[in-house]
């Protein structure tokens, strides 16, 4: 599901950065390959989906193998349904977080891009026009691959439009917000950049309890937090403090520190307080979880692990953010994501 697409102001951030492992949908070698190296963002995951579909639809079961380096660590069967869903969520991000280098005006690119405030407002103007057609009745005259097929998407799994509306708004304010006064403020910005997305994933992996959506809000919080964190030093040299004011203010932090680097005993406070509140949002997510809906939510799951992992990876470094960035190595990623498809507990 996911981040958010690492909205906390990075420009060189690519949702590839986040996890480079491929998922490939393997059937009989009789099929024909229709559709290959979907690059869908899931929370900041690079995923790569080769679907072989049979000329009459999809096939009646497959397997997905997870691998690094051309070498299987793992594999499952796949039914027509769990395939059908995994092609349409590569759809849904490939159009919502199209990378500025197909020269698209995606909504991340606008946003990040270092534009004058009239010209990126722009741009995100032009995206609502899109939306617009996307959810129009006859959506085939779209120009773009990427948003016919978000089009479809949207059509199939009956999508609601708010998160979209939603989500471009919390684009709007990376344009119009360098500060963040309260939590309550920033956990608006959260919500519309992060949890937005988990919204409308899970209408595509589909879900049968209403608590569902809860859970895709809190996880999307926390997630969007745990990007925050790790970046706070970079964030403040492109001129943005996401930590609240407020927060500053309570452990005598001061915003140019951040910018420094200066690693004393207030940020370590400062960054305990932040990290505790988003293990709080972890927490919740993990009780929202309604059980029947859990193998439903499996990506979701595995970038809850993932960052998961991140958030403990800074408390190991006594908080220390500054300097090289926080990650999870490859191989831990993908050895994560096995084991939390096979249902390992990620919350430990």
């Amino acid at each position: 599901m996911v981040v958010a697409a690492d909205q906390a102001g990075n420009a060189d951030y690519t949702p590839a950065d986040e996890v480079q492992q491929s998922i490939v949908v393997n059937v009989a070698p009789t099929f024909t390959e229709l559709a290959s190296s979907l690059n869908p963002s899931t929370y900041g995951q690079n995923v790569t989906f080769n679907t072989l579909l049979s000329t009459g639809g999809v096939s009646p079961t497959g397997s997905i193998t997870f691998s690094d380096a051309g070498s299987a660590i793992g594999s499952t069967t796949v039914t027509p349904v769990q395939t059908t869903n995994l092609v349409a969520y590569s759809q849904a991000y490939a159009a919502a977080w199209t990378s500025d280098e197909t020269g698209s005006d995606a909504p991340t690119v606008i946003a990040d891009s270092g534009l004058d405030p009239a010209p990126a407002a722009a741009g995100l103007a032009r995206y609502r026009q899109a939306l617009d057609a996307c959810y129009a009745e006859d959506s085939s005259h779209l120009d773009s691959p990427e948003l016919r097929a978000l089009a479809e998407a949207i059509k199939r799994f009956k999508i609601p439009r708010q998160p979209f509306e939603d989500l471009i708004l919390g684009l709007e304010m990376d344009l119009n917000h360098a500060r963040y006064e309260t939590f309550e403020e920033l956990s608006l910005y959260c919500y519309r950049v992060a949890s937005t997305i988990g919204l409308i994933c899970i209408e595509i992996f589909g879900y049968q309890n209403s608590r569902t959506r809860d859970y895709a809000v809190n996880l999307g919080t926390a997630l969007q937090l745990v990007n925050i964190l790790r970046d706070i030093q970079r964030d403040a040299q492109r001129g943005r403090i996401y930590i609240p004011q407020e927060d500053l203010d309570r452990f005598g932090v001061r915003p140019a520190e951040l910018l420094a680097g200066a690693y004393n005993d207030p940020f370590i406070e400062l960054m305990q307080f932040e990290c505790d509140r988003a293990r709080h949002y972890f927490d919740l997510a993990r009780r929202m979880l309604p059980p029947e809906d859990r193998r439903a939510m499996t990506a979701a799951e595995i970038m809850a692990a993932i960052y998961w992992d991140i958030l403990k990876r800074i408390q190991k470094r006594c908080y220390n953010v500054f300097g090289k960035r926080v990650r999870v190595p490859r191989a831990l990623k993908l050895w994560t994501a096995l084991k939390v498809y096979l249902g390992a507990e990620w919350q430990k």
